[in-house]
C-alpha cells in the first residue's frame, strides 16, 4: 500500500475509525494517470479505467487499463457506472458502495472522509458543468485520494497535472466544472479496499 502523508495526525494502515476525531488534513499517495493512448477507441475517455487503476497500484495491484475494461464487460467503448461493480468483482477487489438511494451529500462527504481517513481511496462519478449530459448523475469518474478543511483532492485525469482540489461548497454547487451535485440527488462512491481474501 503507497504511503498515507497526513498533516498533524498519525495513523496506521487501514485501522477502524471508531470514535477518533478525524485528521485535518489526508491525501494518500497515488500518482494520477491518464488514459492509456492505446485504448481502441480514441473518442472516448477511460475514466474509469484510468481510475481503477490507479487505487488498485495503491494495493500494488498491477492491471492495465484494458484489463481492468475487458473485466467490465462493456457495452460500450468505456465502462459505464452499472459496469463498475463487474470489473472490480472479475478482478476479485473488494468495496464498499455508497448506497445510492441515500440523497445526503454531507453524508456521502463525511463517508467519502471516513474512507480517506482509514487510508482507503474512494471512486468516484462527478457532474461536470455546464452540464452536457442533463439525463445522467455522473459524467466522469475521479478517484478522490485526500482532504482537507476546505475540501477534497481528486486524481481526474484530465486538468494540470490531473490533481485538483475541490471545495466542498463547489462539490454541492451545479456552477462547478466538477461537482457532486446533481438533479436526482444521487451519488456514486466505491471505497477500493484491495485485493479479496481467497
Amino acid at each position: 500500500m503507497g504511503a498515507i502523508l497526513l498533516i498533524g495526525w498519525a495513523m496506521a494502515g487501514c485501522a477502524p475509525i471508531d470514535d477518533d476525531p478525524l485528521p485535518e488534513v489526508v491525501l494518500l499517495d497515488i500518482p494520477d494517470v491518464a488514459w492509456d493512448p492505446a485504448r481502441p477507441d480514441r473518442s472516448v475517455g477511460w475514466c474509469g479505467e484510468a481510475s481503477i487503476q490507479m487505487a488498485l497500484a495503491y494495493y500494488g495491484i498491477e492491471r492495465t487499463q484494458l484489463e481492468i475494461h475487458l473485466a467490465g464487460n462493456p457495452d460500450y467503448a468505456d465502462l459505464y457506472a452499472h459496469e463498475i461493480a463487474t470489473a472490480l468483482d472479475a478482478l476479485r477487489i473488494c468495496y464498499e458502495r455508497w448506497p445510492e438511494e441515500n440523497p445526503d451529500l454531507d453524508a456521502f462527504i463525511a463517508w467519502i472522509r471516513e474512507h480517506l481517513a482509514a487510508g482507503v481511496p474512494v471512486f468516484c462519478g462527478v457532474k461536470l458543468f455546464p452540464d452536457e449530459h442533463a439525463d445522467w448523475s455522473l459524467d466522469h469518474f475521479v478517484l478522490v485520494v485526500g482532504y482537507d478543511g476546505d475540501g477534497l483532492v481528486m486524481n481526474t485525469q484530465l486538468d494540470m497535472d490531473g490533481r485538483i482540489h475541490v471545495s466542498y461548497a463547489d462539490l454541492k454547487s451545479t456552477a462547478s466544472p466538477y461537482a457532486f451535485a446533481n438533479r436526482w440527488d444521487e451519488y456514486f462512491g466505491r471505497a477500493i479496499l484491495g485485493a479479496c481474501d481467497e
